[in-house]
């Protein structure tokens, strides 16, 4: 079994712990055991809330992402971030109708945390277990590493908050892989011999090919 919240979580950060946060499965995790029952932590379909008329479309995007990268690192059997669209009617204007990836009908056009999700579903599809959170040397800066079906690996970089340079250490010239941006574009970045240098945000950066 699983054990998961439904919760609101509209504008805290991702990354931070506290008991309504997608992080709140470390207290799942422990009560469980404590308990002595085999269940993992999970999450409901209902969660997040996150509106672009609080965070604006841009952090809106960011904070999905962020929460769908969160939800694979835990291994969830179900990653939900938000609606499709936003609702329909005057239910829009409430504190849970403006969290889709959409705008609402009759429009329907797509914000950018459309684009930002479909990114990442591109990058994680057909993500299996091992799963690893990498050392980086500052708890605002993260680095995963995804393994994926087709034998590819893809790492994710981005902070909590801010920027952070970050070098990564690869084979030669980094041959065969390649480092996509938050919305889709694939990017040349600065490789030396046995060395990959980019800037952290809070737009998650993927690099195809594992570090």
């Amino acid at each position: 079994g699983y054990m998961g919240l439904e919760v609101v979580g509209r504008d805290n950060l991702p990354e931070r712990q506290w008991n309504a946060s997608i992080q709140a499965a470390d207290y799942f995790r422990e009560l469980a055991a404590r308990f002595g029952y085999g269940w993992k932590p999970g999450q409901g379909v209902e969660t997040n809330y996150r509106r672009d008329t609080f965070l604006g479309q841009e952090r809106q995007a960011q904070f999905y992402v962020r929460d769908l990268l969160l939800c694979q690192l835990w291994r969830f059997p179900l990653c939900f971030v938000g609606g499709l669209v936003d609702a329909g009617n005057q239910y829009v204007a409430s504190l849970w109708g403006n969290e889709g990836l959409c705008q609402r009908w009759p429009y329907l056009y797509p914000k950018k945390s459309y684009v930002a999700i479909a990114t990442a579903t591109k990058m994680l599809d057909m993500v299996v277990d091992g799963v690893k959170s990498l050392e980086t040397g500052d708890d605002c800066v993260y680095a995963v590493s995804y393994p994926r079906r087709d034998g590819k690996v893809v790492t994710v970089f981005w902070t909590s908050y801010g920027t952070a340079e970050i070098e990564v250490k690869v084979k030669g010239e980094g041959e065969g892989m390649s480092l996509v941006s938050f919305y889709g574009q694939e990017v040349s970045p600065g490789v030396e011999v046995g060395v990959l240098n980019l800037t952290a945000s809070g737009e998650p950066q993927y690099l195809v090919g594992g570090p």
